[in-house]
């Protein structure tokens, strides 16, 4: 997993530390046309097969890690940890770390963060807020009748983009993306939903910016291609902005 955000970036290696998966992230700072790795952070609790760094996210100075299969005790039913970029960004402060209070298998696979929000996928999706320098659950968005809702996750400023890739209302494998308004803070208002078509796995990623929103389709134009497609908020609906695919539509 990789996020950039500005002269940061952050990758994951979720199958890191003697081959057992227990995972690590590194930071990287832009220096001219250079990367250079700043830091290294890894769970100090962690237990093989946790796949720490498994998806990652940055804002600013924010860095959100999930760990899907790691836990405290006898829960595994993952976590989200909070790093804070210290300020000669040589470390990966921890803030807190997160844990599903439903006990969910696979927490905090999917994660994103903004400025105001972050959001925290897995067979629901949380959405948390910055109280301090803690980030702490607010809202809980769950489909009960969609496979692997929350499967991916991306936020923009007001809204959070959930991806269900195995939803089945529109057909076998055709996936489907809600997005929610969450600003002003706690706003729950209906989701706008959006579908794939059969065997096109709409929202296996999912990505927004501003008021763009970027759903992946690893079906997409043909079975195996793949596209992205973009949509923009207008305010009071969204329009299909265009279609991005390969070239070469049969690979």
């Amino acid at each position: 997993a990789v996020a950039v955000h500005g002269d940061f970036a952050v990758v994951g290696a979720y199958n890191e530390t003697n081959g057992v998966a227990r995972g690590a992230v590194y930071l990287f700072n832009r220096s001219g046309t250079n990367w250079i790795e700043k830091a290294r952070a890894y769970d100090a609790e962690g237990q093989v097969y946790d796949y720490f760094g498994s998806d990652v996210a940055i804002w600013s100075n924010d860095v959100a890690v999930g760990a899907p299969q790691a836990g405290r005790g006898a829960i595994t039913n993952g976590l989200a940890f909070f790093y804070r970029i210290n300020q000669d960004a040589t470390a990966l402060v921890l803030n807190n770390i997160i844990q599903d209070p439903a006990a969910e298998a696979g927490f905090a696979e999917s994660v994103a963060i903004g400025s105001a929000f972050a959001v925290l996928g897995g067979d629901s999706a949380y959405v948390c807020f910055r109280e301090g320098t803690n980030w702490v659950r607010q809202i809980r968005y769950q489909v009960a009748t969609s496979d692997q809702f929350g499967k991916s996750v991306g936020v923009s400023e007001r809204s959070v983009a959930i991806g269900a890739p195995f939803d089945a209302t529109a057909g076998s494998g055709a996936g489907a993306v809600w997005v929610y308004e969450v600003e002003p803070r706690n706003r729950q208002d209906e989701a706008r939903r959006f579908d794939g078509n059969s065997i096109t796995h709409f929202g296996q990623a999912v990505a927004s910016w501003s008021n763009l929103v970027f759903f992946g389709a690893a079906g997409g134009v043909t079975a195996t291609s793949g596209a992205v497609y973009v949509y923009r908020n207008g305010g009071q609906s969204w329009s299909l902005q265009e279609e991005l695919y390969p070239a070469n539509r049969s690979n």
